[in-house]
């Protein structure tokens, strides 16, 4: 068995990312469940896309694929055929609100450029993007 070197700092920031040391992390499922459909929107959008590996590994959010993350770093228009552009923001925010955390997340991956136009989520930062691509399911 080999002892780590500094120069893994990859893996070690990866390994602390799938073991959030916050006493929120720690609590059972359930409540994490719980709690993540208190929350509006917005506030469990950008959640997501804080965490998206340690939720994902607890069941509450969708597989990324590269496919998707490459869907995502695109700077798309959103297209004014679909008809969740059609929809007004209001009802957007009302469907939102009705979904479970894996739904609404599954919806918002699925039209995210639309969602971002809305002001719904947030446009993803570089480094937002790097961790993302690590969290693909393979």
């Amino acid at each position: 068995m080999t002892a780590r070197t500094p120069s893994d700092g990859n893996d070690q920031a990866a390994a602390a990312r799938a073991a959030p040391t916050h006493p929120f992390w720690s609590l059972p499922h359930e409540v994490h469940w719980q709690i993540l459909e208190l929350l509006d929107p917005e506030a469990l959008i950008r959640l997501a896309f804080a965490d998206y590996g340690f939720l994902f590994s607890r069941g509450l959010l969708p597989a990324l694929s590269e496919s998707r993350i490459s869907y995502l770093e695109a700077r798309l228009q959103p297209s004014r055929h679909s008809l969740v552009s059609r929809l007004p923001h209001e009802l957007m925010l009302q469907v939102l609100k009705h979904l479970g955390p894996r739904d609404m997340m599954g919806l918002v991956l699925a039209n995210y450029h639309d969602l971002v136009r809305r002001g719904i989520a947030p446009r993803l930062t570089p480094e937002t993007l790097r961790l993302l691509r690590s969290d693909v399911h393979r």
